[in-house]
């Protein structure tokens, strides 16, 4: 007996794939769980990633089943359903991040459709925890305006029909980026227009934060800001490990809107990024923060260092 997708066999029986997640690849939980269990399943813009500039839709199998098309074009205001979809916030600039929810009952599988003006498309499928909530949070990187529905297996038979629970209709409005360096400045790809390095010690939980003053860079135009980020550390004493607990650091990248890049050490390493693109509104300066972890460890000290650059990654 073969189990269908997204399962496997284990002792003669098809049970659920579990996915675990690495600490080392997360956003800090304690600062944004929060957050995130309020709104969440922008999974969907990863696919509006992969679409591109030439429209998403093109590469998506738009849906022929018309039972469900109908189904989809149900007016909102005749449905009254316990499922729901959210998406905060709902105008969005290109390149920036928005998180929206599903909420239905535990363990749902739940699949969400876009309608680009035109047609519907599938666009994303995964099923709820037990809470019944499912999340996520995404950048968008195409412009458009898109409508979003979803559908949730009503009668727990693993697949979405007529007869399943159908949410309320969500606009996402993506928006060509205003603040944006202009051309008429002289700017060129690759241009540097501020950042910086540096090093340092931190001892305990103490943390650091590096602003980076981008008061000559005007908003405007229509080229892209980025940021080419190098960090290592590394213990400065034997006070940092051993078997009263270990000490790791936190990496944070802020630029005007949002954390644009975060990591969590549990060991020291460096990191070599590129990060495009990126958010300059004109008032709000770039960070850089570096937030030691400790457990239990008052007396550990660490050095480390960075160095910045941020330049002018693109240019339309």
């Amino acid at each position: 007996m073969k189990c269908k997708k997204g399962y496997k066999k284990i002792g003669g029986k098809c049970e659920k794939k579990k996915i675990y997640l690495n600490r080392g690849n997360t956003i800090n939980i304690s600062n944004w769980w929060v957050f995130v269990i309020i709104f969440g399943v922008i999974l969907i813009g990863g696919v509006l990633f992969i679409g591109g500039e030439r429209g998403w839709f093109k590469s998506l199998a738009v849906i022929e089943n018309t039972d469900i098309v109908n189904y989809l074009n149900t007016p909102q205001e005749t449905i009254s359903n316990s499922c729901s979809l959210a998406l905060s916030p709902n105008t969005i600039y290109v390149g920036d991040r928005t998180t929206g929810s599903i909420i239905d009952g535990k363990n749902s599988l739940c699949q969400v459709f876009a309608n680009d003006g035109t047609s519907w498309a599938k666009v994303y499928e995964g099923y709820t925890d037990a809470n019944g909530v499912l999340v996520n949070t995404r950048n968008i990187n195409v412009v458009g305006n898109f409508m979003f529905r979803a559908i949730c297996d009503q009668n727990n038979n693993n697949r979405v029909d007529t007869g399943d629970c159908l949410t309320n209709q969500v606009e996402l409005n993506v928006l060509p980026r205003p603040d944006t360096p202009p051309i008429d400045e002289g700017y060129d790809v690759g241009d540097v227009v501020g950042g910086g390095s540096g090093s340092g010690s931190l001892t305990g939980s103490e943390e650091a934060e590096i602003v980076f003053d981008l008061g000559d860079v005007s908003v405007g135009g229509n080229c892209y800001l980025g940021a080419k980020i190098y960090t290592n550390w590394e213990y400065a004493n034997d006070k940092c490990s051993g078997v009263q607990g270990q000490q790791g650091v936190d990496w944070v990248f802020v630029d005007s809107s949002s954390i644009a890049w975060s990591y969590a050490d549990a060991f020291p390493q460096s990191h070599n990024i590129d990060l495009c693109p990126l958010n300059w509104d004109g008032v709000n300066q770039w960070k850089l923060i570096i937030d030691p972890y400790s457990e239990n460890l008052p007396e550990c000290q660490i050095n480390y260092n960075y160095n910045v650059e941020i330049y002018i990654c693109e240019c339309n």
